[in-house]
């Protein structure tokens, strides 16, 4: 695709800037403008060799960034935004620890890794799991009762990680058992360490099951406030055997383009500096009255 046909128009909000003139930019660079005022200074840190602004060196690119920035009335800075830490958590639900699951959420790493996002891999392995069993201890103690070595290391890795990717084997067309009983425990007792984070779950199948593994596995996203990272087709690869998901190119293609939605929506929210939404007191309606 030539330049022209890449190019379009962005006019700035004339209220906020009355001196502004139309700037021609990409339309990679048109998304980051829109709705979030810094992120003008994410599209000069990661994009510059990308962006399209006429005869623009890399140089006014930036400027140009950092201008859009201000008109948030925010303090953002090229070098704040270069030395922030950004880190996703892996979790490996599969009770093969280098097998398809591996694979996939290793494409994953790579991807963001490449993208400036450090990962950690948690690996649930053959372990045994402990479910919960609703003794609501957990709102005495503040975590779960059952403070075993696995629950505590993920607890401890997701309260300085932006976001959490859960990959899963499909089971009789949902997810596995065991990863269940351990995210069961943690999303119901960790909404302060999840909430307005990003958050994915891929599926590894043989041949079908995925999409109903997946729409069990978002719930535990939705239900915690966080933001819900998708890619150009269900986040699902296929294998069976060890090794084999290496074969399915699309889906090793959804796992990367997941990965680059996800570090594209950590820099940002962290560029744009927005606090969160105000927190109204839970109700609960229960359908049984007394």
């Amino acid at each position: 695709m030539d330049n022209e046909r890449k190019k379009e128009t962005l006019q700035p909000d004339s209220g906020n800037n009355p001196e502004s003139e139309n700037i021609s930019v990409s339309r990679r660079t048109a998304l980051k403008y829109i709705g979030l005022g810094a992120a003008g200074a994410v599209g000069a840190l990661y994009g510059i060799e990308k962006v399209i602004l006429g005869e623009e060196t890399a140089a006014n690119v930036q400027e140009e960034g950092l201008k859009n920035a201000s008109l948030t009335g925010e303090n953002t800075s090229v070098a704040g935004l270069k030395n922030t830490s950004m880190k996703i958590l892996l979790i490996n639900g599969s009770p093969r620890r280098e097998g398809n699951t591996f694979i996939a959420l290793s494409e994953i790493a790579t991807t963001l890794e490449a993208e400036g996002v450090k990962t950690s891999l948690v690996q649930l392995g053959s372990r045994a799991v402990q479910g919960c069993t609703a003794c609501n201890k957990c709102y005495e103690l503040g975590h779960c009762v059952f403070n075993d070595q696995l629950y505590a290391e993920i607890r401890e890795k997701l309260a300085e990680s932006d976001g959490l990717i859960v990959g899963f084997p499909v089971y009789f067309s949902g997810p596995n058992g065991s990863l269940c009983s351990l995210l069961d425990r943690i999303f119901y007792t960790s909404g302060d360490l999840l909430r307005y984070k990003v958050g994915a779950a891929i599926a590894v199948c043989r041949r079908s099951g995925a999409s109903a593994t997946l729409d069990r596995l978002n719930k535990y996203f939705t239900f915690s406030r966080m933001l819900l990272i998708g890619s150009q087709y269900w986040n699902a690869a296929h294998g069976r055997e060890p090794g084999e998901v290496k074969e399915d190119k699309e889906g090793l293609q959804i796992m990367r383009t997941l990965a680059r939605n996800m570090a594209w929506t950590i820099k940002n929210t962290k560029a744009a500096q927005q606090p969160f939404p105000e927190m109204e007191k839970r109700v609960s309606t229960d359908f049984i009255r007394k």
